[in-house]
């Protein structure tokens, strides 16, 4: 798995998670200072704030052009928006599967909900679907445990809806949260949530489905995988006379290293990671260091060992 920005530890990583108000500087509230470097995601989510700013990429170091209005929600970490999505998890229906060839638009789907079915089980299995079995043929049941409480307004309101509206279904969220965990997530490590509210701090239980807390412990269970962060891949590197692909390249590094080893050479690398640079430059230039003594500031020992470790962990052969 090759992750273009920083790595992030299941439980570890997830510094805010238990920290309360009174231990931040402005009680979890988002300073305005904080707000200036998440101007698109701030407008949207209004979830940027002392807890969570470090999950999402800040977008005036990472900036886009907007011709119209286009909100690009980036999460430059391992584990990318798997941190902070919704966890919303609905099922398409064949409304929306025949819903082009019906109206005359686009290109009709090539499956229909009878042909995703067994998969959209098989995933919520894995992931775990809080949810009720409702009926909808718009919106197909799943593969659920036990759904969140509605509260007594919730019930009152479900209730009088049945009266006056027979047709509205107030029903609960379906949510990627566990509640009532199988043996295969609770041996992920997983456990129930404890409807804390503070998910977008990451969740130290694994409650919430995430890349950290499902996909990759199950993943290294194979002893299969290698994950390589800081990293962007620019090609696939095809063997034909193996069938198969037998590595990647990392910009244009991949390519030189390999050119010069099959005409038997050692490379020398100056390894840097340019887009940690640029940030820490801007920093330090923002507040004055601008002088040349103040240069190596911008390239801290531990941001040049993780370069040069990126380099060796190329799987290049």
């Amino acid at each position: 798995m090759v992750e273009r920005g920083r790595p992030v530890e299941h439980i570890t990583d997830y510094t805010t998670a238990l920290t309360p108000p009174w231990e931040l500087p402005h009680h979890g509230k988002a300073p305005k200072k904080l707000l200036e470097d998440y101007p698109v995601t701030a407008r949207v989510y209004n979830k940027v704030s002392e807890y969570t700013a470090h999950f999402y990429t800040p977008d005036r170091h990472f900036p886009y052009l907007e011709e119209s209005r286009f909100d690009w929600i980036r999460g430059y970490q391992l584990g990318g928006k798997s941190l902070t999505w919704g966890r919303i998890a609905l099922r398409y229906s064949d409304l929306d599967f025949e819903a082009n060839a019906k109206e005359g638009i686009a290109i009709d789907w090539p499956i229909r909900y009878r042909d995703l079915a067994p998969w959209y089980d098989k995933a919520e299995r894995f992931v775990g679907i809080a949810g009720s079995r409702e009926g909808l043929p718009h919106l197909p049941d799943g593969i659920f445990q036990p759904p969140m409480p509605l509260n007594c307004v919730e019930l009152d309101l479900k209730e009088n809806l049945k009266k006056s509206h027979p047709g509205v279904h107030l029903i609960h969220a379906r949510q990627a949260h566990l509640t009532l965990p199988t043996e295969e997530q609770l041996s992920l490590g997983r456990g129930s949530c404890q409807f804390r509210n503070m998910c977008s701090r990451g969740c130290p239980y694994g409650a919430y489905f995430s890349s950290q807390s499902a996909s990759l412990p199950a993943a290294r269970r194979t002893n299969n995988l290698t994950t390589l962060t800081h990293a962007i891949v620019t090609q696939v590197v095809y063997d034909d006379t193996k069938q198969r692909a037998i590595g990647i390249n990392d910009a244009v590094a991949g390519q030189i290293i390999q050119l010069v080893g099959k005409n038997g050479g050692m490379v020398s690398v100056h390894a840097e990671l340019g887009k940690e640079i640029e940030r820490l430059r801007d920093e330090y230039y923002a507040n004055g260091f601008i002088e040349p003594r103040n240069h190596p500031l911008s390239r801290p020992p531990q941001m040049e060992a993780k370069s040069v470790e990126n380099l060796i962990k190329l799987n290049l052969s």
